[in-house]
């Protein structure tokens, strides 16, 4: 029945400016959203300044069975956006991983009426070679040329009860879906 939905998560929005663009300031928001009456969940997207906002179709949607939440979204220098939220499906949490394929400037937006062009999702958590699922709590930052993805997971030696921080990073020259391995950033591993 549809009242029993109860979704495993929700988590906060996140928000980012333009603040490399020499354009009139933007914010760019991700936010998840649980539809507990078609039991689905989504991940939405919307940019807005001081005079409009726009509402475009949404990152990612889970229908029945998925849990989509914990969304973050930072911005690099040259105007590219980067998404990351947690997925749950069936008994697998795992960390996605999108970013626009073209630069995002207040005019760039006002163009599309906020469609952009996104690379496909990628999945960035890993359960092989090295176990960093199950993945919750994502998070993302930019830094130069990089840009930089990170979770909590399973210990090294891959127990869920026993978290460690996992992250990853992609230089942002290369495809959206190549990133260097893992790397466990956890003060105390296998703790």
């Amino acid at each position: 029945a549809y009242s029993e939905y109860q979704p495993e998560c929700l988590g906060q929005p996140s928000m980012v400016h333009n603040i490399y663009s020499a354009e009139p300031p933007m914010a760019y928001l991700v936010f998840p959203i649980k539809a507990s009456i078609t039991m689905y969940s989504i991940i939405g997207f919307i940019p807005f300044d001081t005079i409009r906002t726009f509402y475009p179709p949404p990152l990612d949607i889970g229908f029945t069975g998925d849990s989509l939440c914990n969304p973050c979204i930072s911005i690099t220098p040259g105007d590219f956006l980067h998404v990351v939220w947690q997925r749950k499906r069936e008994n697998t949490k795992s960390v996605y991983y999108t970013t626009t394929l073209e630069k995002v400037t207040p005019s760039r937006i006002y163009e599309t009426q906020g469609n952009l062009a996104w690379s496909e999702k990628v999945r960035i958590s890993t359960e092989q070679p090295w176990p960093t699922e199950p993945a919750t709590n994502p998070t993302t930052e930019a830094h130069g040329e990089y840009v930089y993805a990170a979770w909590r997971g399973p210990n090294e030696s891959g127990t869920p009860t026993k978290g460690d921080i996992w992250r990853r990073r992609r230089w942002l020259q290369n495809p959206p879906e190549d990133w260097y391995p893992p790397q466990n950033k956890s003060e105390t591993p296998d703790n």
